[in-house]
């Protein structure tokens, strides 16, 4: 009978969520009443601080769930449902800030993470069909510095779609691709945070 010397204890620590969602509730008019606003505040205010974006790229306010209009609240209510889905369980308290951001042709926003919240996500509310897995895309870099192997991929690109989003733990990397094509694309993204982080 062979007896091993040793005893083992295998535990995974690097998993990496991403949680893929739809809006299946109207999203046409959520969507039209979100570019509306974006379109008309790029024009009155083209020089916002941009954070994480550069070329032909505007990044609005960070409050937009916070104004008093009724897509507002129906924005909240969407990325809230879609943190749930993420979490896996009810979200009963929570801080969040949301922006959009329009990138026109040449676009991207560069390497960077969502440092001290839990959740982070974007929804897509006008998306070109020029975008693709090159074209505007948002990726996501293997954490673990890894360049891949025949089983994995360094990074996990995904296309921009109209009406669908992402939500991702805050703490991991991304970045948008250069966007190229005539038209805007444009999406919201948002952070989540909880009383007791």
């Amino acid at each position: 009978m062979n007896t091993s010397p040793i005893s083992v204890n295998t535990e995974t620590f690097f998993p990496c969520n991403i949680t893929a969602f739809r809006n299946d509730t109207n999203p046409k008019k959520l969507n039209r009443s979100i570019i509306n606003y974006v379109n008309e505040e790029s024009k009155k205010n083209p020089n916002l601080k941009t954070f994480s974006v550069g070329g032909k790229a505007w990044h609005s306010v960070t409050n937009l769930t916070d104004l008093e209009y009724d897509w507002c609240f129906d924005l909240k209510s969407l990325l809230l449902h879609a943190s749930q889905a993420h979490k896996q369980g009810p979200i009963e308290k929570a801080f969040v800030e949301c922006w959009a951001i329009k990138l026109e042709d040449g676009g991207f926003s560069n390497y960077h993470s969502h440092a001290n919240f839990k959740y982070s996500g974007v929804y897509y509310v006008q998306t070109p069909g020029e975008c693709s897995q090159t074209n505007g895309a948002i990726c996501f870099p293997d954490p673990r510095g890894s360049h891949g192997t025949m089983n994995e991929m360094p990074t996990i690109a995904f296309v921009a779609n109209a009406g669908e989003g992402l939500v991702f733990e805050s703490w991991m990397p991304h970045y948008v691709t250069p966007y190229h094509g005539d038209n805007s694309r444009i999406s919201i993204s948002w952070n989540i945070v909880f009383p007791d982080d």
